[in-house]
């Protein structure tokens, strides 16, 4: 059983703030100090924040300067007027779909993170791809979402993953909050790899202390062979009926 225990304590700190005329912030700089210190995260806004005409944010693009890791610059995109996959749903503030694209200078990648799911064909050996928008609950809790990951290193194509979660409402209420019920996890570089393609079920209760903080999990995690003809079939049916 995998165990993870939560307590810290946290302050945060925004400066520089400019606002447009609307007073939708423009710029800001965030500083979360966590643990007296030992772990400051700083977001800067590096590009005006857009807005889409309900005056939900659309874009932004900032700097993340976190203690121990290098400074990466993450451009998120959330609704494009060129793109009507994305964007939010009429209730609320829930997210459709976003694009997200996060720089790693020191590193050399360029991690691209969209909503999508992916289809393997074991006959062809190919994978087809579809915009897979966020479903939520009535409590507006996230229960199915699919986001591929394509990593660049120095320009070339290093990784190409996607993970697609579906949490079933009853589950969530039931076993507590985000709960993640099913996963997939598909490697698209390597199909044929079991190491790198897996499902991951919870295989108790997750378990949370009185202020609602994760504090036991116990997960269950099966390798998949996409070359075998039926179980890739069983996996692109289930996806299809959650």
């Amino acid at each position: 059983m995998d165990t993870e225990l939560q307590n810290n304590s946290y302050s945060i700190e925004t400066k520089n703030i400019t606002y447009n005329n609307l007073n939708q912030i423009l710029k800001m700089t965030k500083t979360t100090t966590e643990n007296s210190g030992a772990l400051v995260t700083t977001e800067t806004d590096i590009a005006n924040r857009k807005y889409n005409s309900q005056g939900q944010l659309a874009y932004s693009k900032t700097t993340v300067a976190e203690t121990g890791y290098s400074t990466k610059t993450i451009e998120t995109t959330i609704d494009d007027p060129n793109n009507s996959t994305d964007g939010y749903y009429a209730y609320g503030n829930l997210v459709k779909s976003e694009k997200v694209i996060i720089t790693d200078a020191t590193a050399n990648t360029v991690t691209t993170q969209t909503d999508q799911v992916g289809t393997y064909s074991s006959s062809s050996g190919t994978w087809t791809w579809a915009t897979l928008p966020r479903l939520y609950d009535a409590q507006g809790r996230l229960v199915q979402s699919s986001v591929r990951s394509q990593v660049k290193t120095n320009g070339t194509l290093t990784s190409d993953t996607f993970n697609y979660t579906y949490n079933s409402p009853a589950d969530i209420t039931v076993l507590g909050r985000d709960l993640i019920v099913f996963t997939v996890h598909e490697d698209v570089l390597y199909p044929t790899d079991k190491t790198k393609n897996t499902a991951t079920y919870d295989a108790a209760p997750r378990r949370y202390d009185s202020t609602g903080r994760l504090v036991a999990t116990s997960e269950v995690v099966i390798n998949l062979d996409l070359t075998n003809t039926q179980i890739c079939a069983a996996i692109n049916h289930k996806i299809a009926l959650r």
